[in-house]
């Protein structure tokens, strides 16, 4: 481990932090050396994010050590972490939808882009914002663009450059730079610019990497820390471990041959498909798709950002026309028909539950409503009978079906989930 005057680049030791009664850190140990990176895995709630936050100034601590160069820190803010040489790309990207690409680059350090009258220098901070989504490889993405307008795989992709154009601007040499899950929206093209970028930081910066993708972790990374249930169980260099070992470490035991209990699941008889989808095409996405569900089949439908799959399952729920293709439920063709009358239930990539009150109080409210939708013909609070759901109108106006905080499922069973795999 490269070391600064023979401490660690970044140390947390012991770091406790408690959110009312659940411990979610208790006393766990993350180091990183200058130049090299290290990934940080564990299952969901196991506390990555959580000592992430606190090593960015999002949260404090409750005790512990953490420190920089040898010497105690406790950054108050993401910009304190900012000025100590610590940068992070967070789990969700944390840009501003109604501001335009160059403005996000530098959001919070537009100070320094001050004309001598106190103004933003508009042409400067478009300048520099261009230079770094080119050193970032960020293809495809204009200064000028609205930030609402760009794709999920291209707000992380923004977001990232972010990140190593932020440490040019501030003179930061050698930056700390935390990775929280940063590929979970990217398709491969943009997944291939990151992992490129990874590779240019190692020797430069001092790096924490969290991914849910092994593969990924053991091809990138030079040390892997192991969290688990708020404790730091495992530190361990990464050559010569492998997938299965990384899983025990995870979760405490062997993931077996038999993980997925492939002796337990059975073949769909042959019987008429509920759901038929032949040669679909639109949305200059989808090209010659099909696909065939039996009732009371699951079928999972992938694919990277860009693939398709959203734009598949909009034009089953009639969100969407095809350009080619035919859509039939229980054998009737229901391609031309409007989403209301087309009895498929959908739940659509973003949606709320009641923000405004209390999560047991949502919980209760929700269960309530989708009981009554059942045991009713007509259902108001979905726009009519079960599985007619009301449509509302996205951003760009197109109709969407689905109403925001519910679900609805039609009397034989048809439902789609809209989204990105591991959402």
């Amino acid at each position: 481990m490269s070391t600064v005057n023979g401490a660690p680049r970044l140390l947390a030791r012991g770091i406790v932090k408690t959110f009312g009664a659940h411990r979610a850190l208790k006393g766990v140990d993350l180091t990183v050396g200058d130049g090299e990176v290290v990934g940080l895995i564990g299952e969901n709630g196991a506390g990555k994010s959580t000592i992430l936050n606190i090593v960015s100034g999002v949260l404090p601590f409750d005790s512990g050590t953490l420190q920089l160069d040898g010497r105690d820190i406790a950054p108050k803010s993401y910009q304190d972490a900012n000025r100590l040489g610590i940068f992070r790309v967070f789990q969700e990207a944390a840009l501003i939808d109604s501001l335009p690409v160059y403005q996000n680059v530098f959001f919070g350090w537009e100070q320094l882009f001050r004309t001598r009258l106190g103004g933003l220098d508009h042409r400067a901070l478009r300048r520099a914002a261009a230079d770094a989504l080119s050193k970032a490889d960020v293809d495809g993405v204009g200064v000028d663009a609205p930030t609402g307008s760009l794709t999920p795989g291209q707000k992380q992709s923004l977001d990232i450059a972010r990140v190593t154009a932020l440490a040019d601007l501030l003179e930061v040499a050698r930056p700390v730079v935390l990775f929280d899950e940063p590929t979970t929206a990217l398709d491969s093209e943009h997944e291939d610019n990151f992992l490129l970028l990874l590779k240019r930081l190692r020797g430069v910066a001092a790096v924490v990497f969290v991914s849910h993708r092994l593969q990924e972790i053991i091809e990138s990374t030079d040390r892997i820390t192991v969290f688990k249930d708020g404790e730091s169980v495992a530190d361990r260099p990464t050559a010569g471990i492998d997938e299965n070992e990384l899983h025990r470490l995870m979760v405490g035991r062997l993931r077996t041959e038999n993980y997925y209990r492939e002796n337990l699941q059975t073949e769909i008889t042959a019987v008429e498909p509920r759901l038929t989808v032949e040669a679909v095409a639109g949305a200059g996405v989808l090209r010659e798709a099909t696909l065939q569900v039996a009732p009371g089949e699951i079928l999972g439908l992938a694919g990277t950002e860009g693939s398709g799959k959203r734009v598949l399952g909009e034009i089953i729920a009639g969100a969407v026309r095809p350009s080619a293709g035919r859509v039939r439920l229980a054998g009737r063709d229901i391609t031309d028909l409007p989403p209301a009358k087309r009895g498929i239930g959908v739940v659509v990539q973003s949606y709320a539950l009641f923000p405004h009150m209390r999560v047991a109080d949502a919980r209760r409210q929700h269960h309530q409503q989708v009981v009554e939708c059942f045991l009713r013909p007509r259902c108001p609070q979905f726009g009519g009978r079960l599985g007619e759901p009301r449509q509302r109108r996205g951003r760009d106006g197109q109709a969407v079906g689905g109403r925001r905080g519910g679900h609805a499922q039609d009397q034989a069973g048809v439902a789609l989930r809209l989204g990105v795999a591991g959402q």
